[in-house]
């Protein structure tokens, strides 16, 4: 019984030890309450805006065009033609894009003046508006007399003048036939050595890299097999090279012999060439 009695005052003791300090906490330390501030939005002025701009995403279409627009801004842009500014045009595209840099090898070696370039293809207008020469005075050839003494010390009985452009025109394949297709050799003659008006209603004017050069329009077409068409063309061959040409051109459209199947004249040909520093 007294450890019973002693137990229970023990147990009241403890308790009341724990009131106390449950009431000294609560009298003596008061709680501290937390004061989450909510921060304000700052007022915008109307008279002093953001420097800040907002940017809105591109959508893909939005893209595509953003590039398609710095391709044309890129692209060369034909002369603008306003109320103010004549209907013709004198440039050529080259003065808007020349990337084989032509202006630049014209500016040291010329154009052509007193030169004689020959082409060899399947047919011509030999007639073209492009095939004029701007100073008559420099040309190697000044007259068809000229041409027929040329061609008369080199044997040569065949080929007629066509103005001061165009100082030779023969067909080689000897069919007697009018050409039927006139558009690769005359699209070939203007790149080398065109010369159209100097004033044109079209967007741009025709100027080849030689505009000054005379040329030597020579059809050759296929009409008995590639051998008789190689016989052809070296015949050709020779009287450019005897005719004073210095550059020759030829650009086949169609299948033509190995040089090993050649016949032997077409590979003399091309040494007779080589020998003249004939390119």
């Amino acid at each position: 019984v007294k450890l019973a009695i002693e137990l229970m005052s023990t147990s009241i003791l403890l308790n009341a030890q724990s009131d106390i300090k449950a009431n000294t906490v609560t009298e003596d330390t008061p709680a501290t309450e937390q004061t989450v501030e909510t921060p304000q939005p700052t007022a915008v002025s109307e008279e002093a805006p953001s420097s800040k701009e907002t940017k809105t995403p591109q959508t893909p279409s939005d893209a595509g065009e953003t590039v398609a627009d710095d391709a044309n801004d890129l692209a060369p842009q034909a002369p603008a033609k306003t109320a103010d500014t004549p209907a013709i045009s004198k440039a050529t595209i080259r003065d808007l894009n020349d990337p084989s840099q032509v202006k630049t090898l014209q500016e040291k070696a010329g154009k052509g003046a007193g030169t004689v370039v020959a082409v060899i293809d399947a047919g011509f207008d030999k007639n073209h508006e492009a095939w004029r020469l701007t100073d008559k005075a420099k040309a190697r050839y000044q007259s068809k007399e000229d041409l027929e003494k040329a061609k008369k010390e080199h044997g040569i009985t065949y080929g007629e003048w066509v103005n001061d452009k165009v100082a030779y025109y023969h067909d080689y394949s000897k069919d007697g036939k009018t050409a039927v297709d006139q558009e690769h050799g005359t699209h070939v003659s203007g790149i080398l050595s065109g010369n159209a008006p100097s004033e044109t209603k079209e967007p741009y004017r025709l100027e080849g890299a030689m505009p000054e050069a005379q040329l030597l329009l020579m059809r050759v077409e296929i009409v008995n097999g590639l051998a008789d068409y190689a016989r052809n063309y070296a015949q050709a061959i020779r009287d450019a090279i005897n005719l004073g040409a210095k550059v020759i051109n030829m650009s086949f459209g169609n299948a033509a012999l190995a040089y090993a199947n050649l016949p032997d004249e077409t590979k003399k040909a091309f040494d007779y060439a080589k020998s003249k520093g004939v390119s």
